[in-house]
């Protein structure tokens, strides 16, 4: 018995020793985050870098917010004879409440013809139609709506 407490210690002590070496290389290090924002800037060339995640991530919201309006105006269609005199509140029924913060306006020239644009606090313009998914560009008579 003797013998083998003197194996597990010399494995216990070479396993510490081992385990010793690894925590001195994940030590962790304090970050200086503005150095981190300034060389994402300088490394991206637009002067966004990490920083333009966010404005992606405000439109993929927008895009999914438009696409969720678009399922529910096709919806709430089928229960009304005319879409021409929906309100927000119309939709809000429907099931559609935005969470992106966007301003969404509601084109409609018939039932078949329908287009919700949603200007982000950023400047940017997205639309979603009848026949159309959301994608970036404003809603345009005639041709979407």
């Amino acid at each position: 018995m003797s013998a083998m407490r003197i194996v597990i210690a010399v494995v216990a002590a070479t396993v510490l020793l081992a385990l010793s070496g690894c925590a001195a290389m994940f030590t962790p290090t304090k970050l200086d985050l503005d150095a981190i924002v300034a060389a994402s800037k300088s490394s991206s060339g637009t002067g966004s870098g990490m920083l333009g995640a966010t404005g992606e991530a405000n439109d993929a919201a927008i895009l999914a917010d438009l696409n969720n309006g678009r399922l529910a105006l096709i919806a709430y269609q089928l229960s009304v004879p005319s879409l021409s005199e929906i309100t927000p509140a119309d939709l809000a029924t429907a099931g559609w409440t935005p969470t992106s913060g966007a301003v969404f306006t509601l084109y409609v020239t018939s039932n078949e013809a329908f287009c919700i644009q949603a200007d982000s606090t950023g400047g940017k313009a997205f639309k979603v139609s009848m026949t159309q998914i959301a994608i970036e560009g404003a809603c345009v008579s005639g041709i979407d709506y």
